[in-house]
Protein backbone atom coordinates (compact mmCIF):
# COMPACT_ATOMS: atom_id res chain seq x y z
CA UNK A 1 0.00 0.00 0.00
CA UNK A 2 1.41 3.54 -0.90
CA UNK A 3 0.73 6.74 0.41
CA UNK A 4 1.83 9.78 -0.42
CA UNK A 5 1.53 12.80 1.36
CA UNK A 6 1.97 16.79 -0.36
CA UNK A 7 1.76 19.88 1.74
CA UNK A 8 0.87 23.26 1.21
CA UNK A 9 3.92 24.52 -0.22
CA UNK A 10 4.37 21.89 -2.53
CA UNK A 11 6.49 19.40 -0.15
CA UNK A 12 5.86 15.72 -1.13
CA UNK A 13 6.57 12.55 0.22
CA UNK A 14 5.67 8.82 0.22
CA UNK A 15 5.48 5.33 2.16
CA UNK A 16 4.98 1.70 0.83
CA UNK A 17 4.02 -0.85 3.58
CA UNK A 18 3.31 -4.46 2.94
CA UNK A 19 -0.10 -5.20 3.71
CA UNK A 20 -0.93 -9.10 3.75
CA UNK A 21 -4.71 -10.86 3.61
CA UNK A 22 -4.91 -14.25 5.23
CA UNK A 23 -7.22 -16.59 3.70
CA UNK A 24 -10.33 -18.12 6.04
CA UNK A 25 -10.44 -21.76 6.08
CA UNK A 26 -13.89 -23.19 5.55
CA UNK A 27 -14.77 -25.74 8.33
CA UNK A 28 -15.87 -29.21 7.33
CA UNK A 29 -16.24 -32.55 8.83
CA UNK A 30 -18.01 -36.08 8.18
CA UNK A 31 -18.69 -39.06 10.67
CA UNK A 32 -19.42 -42.54 11.26
CA UNK A 33 -22.82 -44.14 11.44
CA UNK A 34 -23.82 -45.29 15.13
CA UNK A 35 -26.15 -47.25 16.87
CA UNK A 36 -27.40 -45.70 20.53
CA UNK A 37 -26.26 -48.76 22.10
CA UNK A 38 -22.94 -48.93 20.01
CA UNK A 39 -20.64 -45.88 21.26
CA UNK A 40 -19.39 -43.75 20.43
CA UNK A 41 -19.52 -41.82 17.27
CA UNK A 42 -16.35 -40.70 15.77
CA UNK A 43 -15.88 -37.13 13.88
CA UNK A 44 -13.02 -36.40 11.20
CA UNK A 45 -11.96 -32.81 10.33
CA UNK A 46 -12.17 -32.75 6.73
CA UNK A 47 -11.63 -28.58 6.63
CA UNK A 48 -9.78 -26.58 4.46
CA UNK A 49 -7.49 -23.87 3.82
CA UNK A 50 -5.85 -22.69 0.81
CA UNK A 51 -2.85 -21.50 2.49
CA UNK A 52 -1.38 -21.62 6.02
CA UNK A 53 -2.64 -24.28 8.65
CA UNK A 54 -5.32 -25.15 11.01
CA UNK A 55 -4.63 -25.58 14.48
CA UNK A 56 -7.77 -25.20 16.44
CA UNK A 57 -10.84 -27.26 16.51
CA UNK A 58 -13.97 -26.38 18.79
CA UNK A 59 -16.66 -29.01 18.97
CA UNK A 60 -20.18 -28.69 19.94
CA UNK A 61 -21.48 -32.31 19.54
CA UNK A 62 -25.20 -31.22 20.58
CA UNK A 63 -26.19 -32.63 23.22
CA UNK A 64 -24.13 -30.60 25.66
CA UNK A 65 -20.67 -32.38 24.75
CA UNK A 66 -17.91 -30.45 23.45
CA UNK A 67 -14.08 -31.28 22.48
CA UNK A 68 -11.19 -29.67 20.75
CA UNK A 69 -9.43 -32.55 18.59
CA UNK A 70 -9.46 -32.73 15.33
CA UNK A 71 -10.56 -36.63 15.28
CA UNK A 72 -12.73 -36.58 18.22
CA UNK A 73 -15.16 -39.22 19.71
CA UNK A 74 -18.46 -39.02 21.43
CA UNK A 75 -21.02 -40.89 23.17
CA UNK A 76 -24.60 -40.09 22.47
CA UNK A 77 -27.01 -41.77 25.00
CA UNK A 78 -30.41 -41.42 23.03
CA UNK A 79 -31.21 -41.77 19.34
CA UNK A 80 -32.26 -38.95 17.40
CA UNK A 81 -30.76 -36.13 15.30
CA UNK A 82 -28.26 -33.87 17.08
CA UNK A 83 -26.54 -30.53 15.40
CA UNK A 84 -23.40 -30.98 15.59
CA UNK A 85 -20.96 -27.68 15.44
CA UNK A 86 -17.37 -27.22 14.32
CA UNK A 87 -15.30 -23.86 14.72
CA UNK A 88 -11.32 -23.96 13.13
CA UNK A 89 -9.08 -21.22 13.58
CA UNK A 90 -5.90 -21.23 11.31
CA UNK A 91 -2.55 -20.18 12.22
CA UNK A 92 -3.37 -16.69 11.47
CA UNK A 93 -6.03 -16.95 13.89
CA UNK A 94 -8.86 -16.91 10.61
CA UNK A 95 -12.30 -18.72 11.63
CA UNK A 96 -14.44 -20.61 10.58
CA UNK A 97 -18.29 -22.04 11.54
CA UNK A 98 -20.14 -25.26 10.23
CA UNK A 99 -23.17 -26.89 11.59
CA UNK A 100 -24.34 -30.21 10.39
CA UNK A 101 -27.12 -32.21 11.66
CA UNK A 102 -26.00 -36.07 12.83
CA UNK A 103 -28.32 -38.76 13.20
CA UNK A 104 -27.64 -41.80 15.84
CA UNK A 105 -29.86 -44.94 14.68
CA UNK A 106 -32.52 -46.28 17.53
CA UNK A 107 -31.63 -49.85 18.61
CA UNK A 108 -33.93 -52.49 18.41
CA UNK A 109 -35.34 -54.11 22.25
CA UNK A 110 -34.70 -57.83 22.04
CA UNK A 111 -37.69 -60.01 23.67
CA UNK A 112 -38.83 -63.29 23.56
CA UNK A 113 -40.82 -65.78 25.63
CA UNK A 114 -41.33 -69.78 25.89
CA UNK A 115 -44.49 -71.96 26.35
CA UNK A 116 -43.33 -73.90 28.78
CA UNK A 117 -40.09 -73.45 30.61
CA UNK A 118 -39.59 -76.99 32.22
CA UNK A 119 -40.09 -80.46 31.88
CA UNK A 120 -38.97 -84.41 32.08
CA UNK A 121 -36.10 -85.14 29.52
CA UNK A 122 -36.23 -84.18 26.84
CA UNK A 123 -38.36 -81.02 27.05
CA UNK A 124 -38.93 -79.68 23.88
CA UNK A 125 -39.92 -75.50 24.25
CA UNK A 126 -41.62 -73.18 21.39
CA UNK A 127 -39.94 -69.76 21.57
CA UNK A 128 -41.76 -66.77 20.51
CA UNK A 129 -39.76 -63.75 19.48
CA UNK A 130 -41.48 -60.15 20.79
CA UNK A 131 -38.96 -58.02 20.05
CA UNK A 132 -39.68 -54.35 19.06
CA UNK A 133 -37.36 -52.93 15.60
CA UNK A 134 -37.83 -48.93 16.92
CA UNK A 135 -37.13 -48.55 12.99
CA UNK A 136 -39.32 -49.93 10.26
CA UNK A 137 -38.65 -53.98 11.29
CA UNK A 138 -36.11 -56.32 12.83
CA UNK A 139 -34.38 -58.59 9.97
CA UNK A 140 -32.64 -60.27 11.52
CA UNK A 141 -32.44 -62.93 14.55
CA UNK A 142 -29.81 -64.90 16.15
CA UNK A 143 -30.38 -67.64 19.23
CA UNK A 144 -28.19 -69.12 21.25
CA UNK A 145 -30.25 -71.78 22.69
CA UNK A 146 -27.62 -72.83 25.60
CA UNK A 147 -28.02 -76.70 24.18
CA UNK A 148 -25.25 -76.32 21.71
CA UNK A 149 -28.47 -75.23 19.10
CA UNK A 150 -27.48 -72.12 17.08
CA UNK A 151 -30.68 -71.03 15.04
CA UNK A 152 -31.86 -68.10 12.77
CA UNK A 153 -35.38 -68.15 12.55
CA UNK A 154 -37.82 -66.07 14.25
CA UNK A 155 -39.51 -68.55 17.04
CA UNK A 156 -37.13 -71.59 16.84
CA UNK A 157 -38.54 -75.07 18.21
CA UNK A 158 -35.79 -76.68 20.17
CA UNK A 159 -35.58 -80.13 22.30
CA UNK A 160 -33.09 -80.15 25.69
CA UNK A 161 -31.96 -84.02 26.32
CA UNK A 162 -30.84 -85.16 29.61
CA UNK A 163 -28.81 -87.27 29.97
CA UNK A 164 -27.81 -87.38 33.85
CA UNK A 165 -30.53 -89.75 35.35
CA UNK A 166 -29.78 -87.94 38.50
CA UNK A 167 -29.07 -84.11 38.30
CA UNK A 168 -31.40 -82.12 36.85
CA UNK A 169 -29.97 -79.49 34.11
CA UNK A 170 -30.41 -75.92 33.51
CA UNK A 171 -30.00 -74.10 30.17
CA UNK A 172 -29.16 -70.17 29.47
CA UNK A 173 -31.24 -68.94 26.26
CA UNK A 174 -29.71 -65.60 24.11
CA UNK A 175 -31.64 -63.38 21.82
CA UNK A 176 -29.61 -61.38 19.40
CA UNK A 177 -31.54 -59.35 16.76
CA UNK A 178 -30.80 -56.48 14.20
CA UNK A 179 -33.31 -53.47 12.88
CA UNK A 180 -32.93 -52.37 9.38
CA UNK A 181 -31.01 -49.78 10.70
CA UNK A 182 -28.22 -52.31 10.90
CA UNK A 183 -28.59 -51.91 14.94
CA UNK A 184 -28.51 -55.05 17.15
CA UNK A 185 -29.59 -55.73 20.59
CA UNK A 186 -29.07 -58.84 22.89
CA UNK A 187 -30.64 -60.31 25.94
CA UNK A 188 -29.71 -63.33 27.87
CA UNK A 189 -32.27 -65.22 30.16
CA UNK A 190 -29.86 -67.10 32.26
CA UNK A 191 -30.60 -71.01 33.36
CA UNK A 192 -34.18 -70.08 31.75
CA UNK A 193 -34.69 -74.08 30.48
CA UNK A 194 -34.80 -76.72 33.07
CA UNK A 195 -34.61 -80.10 31.37
CA UNK A 196 -35.28 -82.20 34.97
CA UNK A 197 -33.91 -86.00 34.82
CA UNK A 198 -35.13 -89.07 34.31
CA UNK A 199 -35.08 -91.87 36.77
CA UNK A 200 -33.88 -95.35 35.76
CA UNK A 201 -36.29 -98.37 36.85
CA UNK A 202 -33.80 -101.68 36.96
CA UNK A 203 -34.87 -104.35 39.61
CA UNK A 204 -34.13 -108.16 39.48
CA UNK A 205 -36.40 -110.12 41.39
CA UNK A 206 -35.69 -114.28 42.34
CA UNK A 207 -35.84 -116.77 41.86
CA UNK A 208 -37.31 -116.25 38.07
CA UNK A 209 -39.34 -119.66 38.63
CA UNK A 210 -40.38 -121.48 41.18
CA UNK A 211 -42.83 -124.16 42.49
CA UNK A 212 -46.15 -123.07 44.17
CA UNK A 213 -45.29 -124.37 47.45
CA UNK A 214 -41.88 -122.23 47.90
CA UNK A 215 -43.26 -118.88 46.13
CA UNK A 216 -41.79 -116.17 47.64
CA UNK A 217 -40.22 -113.95 45.72
CA UNK A 218 -37.74 -111.80 46.64
CA UNK A 219 -36.71 -108.34 44.62
CA UNK A 220 -33.50 -106.19 44.28
CA UNK A 221 -33.84 -102.64 43.53
CA UNK A 222 -31.00 -101.17 41.64
CA UNK A 223 -33.19 -97.82 40.35
CA UNK A 224 -31.33 -94.83 40.48
CA UNK A 225 -32.64 -91.40 40.74
CA UNK A 226 -35.96 -92.25 41.90
CA UNK A 227 -38.13 -90.69 44.71
CA UNK A 228 -40.74 -92.99 45.01
CA UNK A 229 -41.15 -96.47 43.91
CA UNK A 230 -44.62 -98.62 42.86
CA UNK A 231 -44.46 -102.47 42.38
CA UNK A 232 -47.19 -104.65 40.58
CA UNK A 233 -46.86 -108.07 41.13
CA UNK A 234 -49.43 -109.18 38.13
CA UNK A 235 -51.76 -110.69 40.27
CA UNK A 236 -53.60 -107.92 41.62
CA UNK A 237 -51.07 -106.89 44.69
CA UNK A 238 -49.40 -103.95 44.97
CA UNK A 239 -45.93 -102.62 47.18
CA UNK A 240 -44.39 -98.98 47.23
CA UNK A 241 -41.45 -100.42 49.26
CA UNK A 242 -38.34 -99.91 48.09
CA UNK A 243 -37.65 -103.73 47.93
CA UNK A 244 -41.11 -105.69 49.07
CA UNK A 245 -41.22 -109.47 49.44
CA UNK A 246 -44.78 -110.84 47.63
CA UNK A 247 -45.87 -114.49 47.71
CA UNK A 248 -48.12 -115.66 45.28
CA UNK A 249 -50.87 -117.63 46.01
CA UNK A 250 -51.51 -119.10 42.64
CA UNK A 251 -49.60 -120.58 39.79
CA UNK A 252 -48.73 -119.51 36.15
CA UNK A 253 -46.60 -116.65 34.87
CA UNK A 254 -46.56 -113.17 36.52
CA UNK A 255 -45.17 -109.55 35.08
CA UNK A 256 -43.96 -108.05 37.96
CA UNK A 257 -43.36 -103.80 36.75
CA UNK A 258 -41.52 -101.46 38.72
CA UNK A 259 -42.84 -98.22 38.46
CA UNK A 260 -39.91 -95.42 39.36
CA UNK A 261 -41.03 -91.51 39.47
CA UNK A 262 -38.93 -88.35 40.67
CA UNK A 263 -40.18 -85.35 42.80
CA UNK A 264 -41.26 -84.38 39.38
CA UNK A 265 -42.85 -87.22 38.76
CA UNK A 266 -40.78 -88.06 35.53
CA UNK A 267 -41.40 -91.74 35.27
CA UNK A 268 -39.45 -94.83 34.37
CA UNK A 269 -40.69 -98.38 33.81
CA UNK A 270 -39.59 -101.78 33.89
CA UNK A 271 -40.33 -105.22 34.24
CA UNK A 272 -39.63 -109.59 35.06
CA UNK A 273 -41.59 -112.39 34.35
CA UNK A 274 -42.06 -114.66 37.16
CA UNK A 275 -42.87 -118.49 36.80
CA UNK A 276 -44.59 -120.17 39.44
CA UNK A 277 -45.22 -123.91 38.73
CA UNK A 278 -48.15 -126.00 40.00
CA UNK A 279 -46.81 -129.26 41.50
CA UNK A 280 -48.90 -131.77 39.67
CA UNK A 281 -50.64 -134.68 41.68
CA UNK A 282 -52.67 -137.29 40.05
CA UNK A 283 -54.23 -139.81 41.87
CA UNK A 284 -55.80 -143.24 40.47
CA UNK A 285 -56.71 -145.58 42.51
CA UNK A 286 -56.22 -149.03 42.09
CA UNK A 287 -59.69 -150.78 42.68
CA UNK A 288 -63.31 -149.86 42.64
CA UNK A 289 -66.69 -151.46 43.66
CA UNK A 290 -68.88 -150.68 40.87
CA UNK A 291 -72.32 -152.04 42.85
CA UNK A 292 -74.67 -149.29 43.16
CA UNK A 293 -74.02 -148.84 47.09
CA UNK A 294 -73.33 -144.96 46.15
CA UNK A 295 -69.11 -145.81 47.20
CA UNK A 296 -66.82 -146.24 44.87
CA UNK A 297 -69.16 -146.57 41.69
CA UNK A 298 -66.95 -144.53 39.51
CA UNK A 299 -63.67 -145.21 38.53
CA UNK A 300 -61.74 -142.11 37.47
CA UNK A 301 -58.43 -139.97 38.88
CA UNK A 302 -58.02 -136.88 40.92
CA UNK A 303 -55.96 -134.35 39.89
CA UNK A 304 -53.88 -131.08 40.99
CA UNK A 305 -52.45 -128.94 38.67
CA UNK A 306 -53.63 -130.34 35.45
CA UNK A 307 -55.65 -128.32 32.48
CA UNK A 308 -58.59 -130.16 32.35
CA UNK A 309 -59.73 -129.42 28.63
CA UNK A 310 -56.80 -131.69 27.71
CA UNK A 311 -57.41 -134.91 29.71
CA UNK A 312 -57.78 -138.50 27.84
CA UNK A 313 -59.01 -141.24 30.04
CA UNK A 314 -58.91 -144.73 28.44
CA UNK A 315 -59.56 -148.28 30.04
CA UNK A 316 -58.29 -151.31 28.76
CA UNK A 317 -59.23 -154.70 29.41
CA UNK A 318 -56.12 -157.73 29.84
CA UNK A 319 -56.70 -158.24 26.16
CA UNK A 320 -55.98 -154.48 25.18
CA UNK A 321 -59.49 -154.06 24.29
CA UNK A 322 -60.65 -150.29 24.67
CA UNK A 323 -63.50 -150.45 26.53
CA UNK A 324 -63.90 -147.15 27.92
CA UNK A 325 -62.80 -143.59 26.72
CA UNK A 326 -63.61 -140.07 27.88
CA UNK A 327 -62.38 -136.64 27.64
CA UNK A 328 -65.14 -135.10 29.05
CA UNK A 329 -63.84 -136.01 32.84
CA UNK A 330 -66.92 -138.99 33.38
CA UNK A 331 -65.95 -141.77 35.50
CA UNK A 332 -66.40 -145.48 34.07
CA UNK A 333 -69.27 -147.15 35.90
CA UNK A 334 -68.06 -150.54 35.25
CA UNK A 335 -70.31 -151.36 32.18
CA UNK A 336 -69.35 -152.26 28.44
CA UNK A 337 -72.01 -152.28 25.92
CA UNK A 338 -74.70 -152.03 28.27
CA UNK A 339 -73.53 -154.57 30.32
CA UNK A 340 -71.91 -155.05 33.27
CA UNK A 341 -67.82 -155.47 32.77
CA UNK A 342 -66.48 -158.89 34.55
CA UNK A 343 -64.31 -158.93 37.75
CA UNK A 344 -60.87 -158.53 36.50
CA UNK A 345 -57.89 -156.99 36.19
CA UNK A 346 -57.56 -153.72 34.07
CA UNK A 347 -55.62 -150.68 32.56
CA UNK A 348 -55.49 -147.25 32.22
CA UNK A 349 -53.99 -144.98 30.06
CA UNK A 350 -54.49 -141.37 31.50
CA UNK A 351 -52.92 -138.12 29.67
CA UNK A 352 -52.92 -135.06 30.56
CA UNK A 353 -51.38 -131.51 30.10
CA UNK A 354 -50.76 -129.28 33.15
CA UNK A 355 -51.18 -125.43 32.79
CA UNK A 356 -47.86 -124.48 31.26
CA UNK A 357 -48.85 -127.00 28.24
CA UNK A 358 -46.67 -129.66 29.48
CA UNK A 359 -47.80 -132.99 28.23
CA UNK A 360 -47.98 -136.33 31.44
CA UNK A 361 -49.03 -139.15 30.68
CA UNK A 362 -49.90 -142.33 33.63
CA UNK A 363 -50.04 -145.42 33.05
CA UNK A 364 -51.59 -148.06 35.40
CA UNK A 365 -53.67 -151.48 36.61
CA UNK A 366 -56.68 -151.80 38.73
CA UNK A 367 -59.21 -154.39 39.81
CA UNK A 368 -62.80 -154.27 39.19
CA UNK A 369 -64.46 -155.68 42.53
CA UNK A 370 -68.44 -157.01 42.39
Amino acid sequence: VNLIASSNNGCVSNIAIPTFVYPIPVANFTNTAVCVNKPPMYFIDISTISNGTINNWEWNFGDGNVGNFPLPSNNYPLSGSYDVQLIVTSDQNCKDTTSLPIVVDPKPTALFTTDIIEGCSPVCINYTDNSTANSVSVDTWFWNLGNGEANTNQNPTTCYINDDNINDMNYSVTLIVKNDKGCYDTITKTDLITSWHNPISLFTATPEEVNMYEAEISTFNNSTGADSYAWNFGDSTYSTEFEPLTIYGDTGVFNIVLAVSTLNNCVDTSNQEIKITPVISVYIPNAFTPNGDGSNDGFFYKGYGIDISTTQFSIFDRWGTLIYYTENNTPWNGTYKGKTAVQDSYTYTFRCKDVFGEQHEYIGHFLLLK
